[in-house]
């Protein structure tokens, strides 16, 4: 009898068991996930996996997306920051 513990968890976004040992980039091409959608796993994913991307087109397309994350991540901290604000006034 053999285990395989995979690196896997549930995306709700997307409602499937997907891997985590490889970029959240890779997760998201690989899920048709368009760039303004916030990741519910952001931070579970390997910074580099073993799959060389040599190609520039999805080197660009990765960086632009990763991007997109991190702007939409800043805008909900500050959009929620605004909003615990002015309930306590």
């Amino acid at each position: 009898m053999s285990i395989f513990d995979a690196p896997i968890a549930r995306c709700e976004a997307v409602h499937e068991m997907v891997l985590t040992d490889e970029t959240q980039c890779e997760c998201a091409r690989e899920h048709d996930c368009p760039p303004d959608r916030i990741c519910p796993l952001q931070g579970y994913f390997t910074d580099t996996s073993g799959i060389a991307e040599a190609e520039t087109e999805v080197e660009l397309q990765c960086a632009a997306w990763a991007h997109s994350q991190e702007l939409l991540s800043q805008y909900a901290t500050r959009l929620l920051r605004r909003v615990r604000e002015e309930a306590v006034v």
